[in-house]
């Protein structure tokens, strides 16, 4: 996985399982972000890994991997469309889960209330999915 830092502080402490890249602003963050993430360049990286079962990846090896540079308006954009969605997917998945929570509280002050009380409707929605019986 890749992360892309956006702070500018000289020193950074990275754990010896990461590294570092330092670019010259020949790309967009976002872009770059994204880009390392997408398929064609994960596979790239993929066949650089080396061992059994904790993959090593040599940093000079990384800096062979070909990644695409379109101009830096469309990287920009690139980057800004990918950033945008990132952030309504987010929002969506905050929004599912806070219903989701609220269908599971209902179910459970719901005690008593049915044959198999809060419990069996608690098991009802994780089963099921959120939905009203009618």
């Amino acid at each position: 996985m890749s992360s892309i830092w956006l702070g500018n502080i000289r020193n950074v402490y990275l754990n010896s399982f990461c590294f570092g890249y330092r670019q010259d602003g020949s790309f967009d963050p976002l872009y770059l972000a994204y880009v390392l993430r997408s398929q064609p360049v994960r596979k790239q990286i993929e066949l650089l890994a080396q061992g059994i079962s904790r993959f090593n990846i040599s940093k000079n090896k990384v800096m062979d991997v070909e990644v695409p540079e379109p101009s830096l308006t469309e990287q920009r954009r690139i980057g800004a469309f990918f950033d945008r969605l990132d952030s309504l997917i987010t929002l969506h998945q905050r929004k599912y889960c806070g219903v989701a929570s609220w269908m599971l509280g209902v179910a459970l002050v719901r005690l008593g209330s049915e044959s198999d009380g809060a419990f069996g409707e608690a098991e009802r929605v994780l089963q099921h999915g959120i939905g009203f019986r009618g």
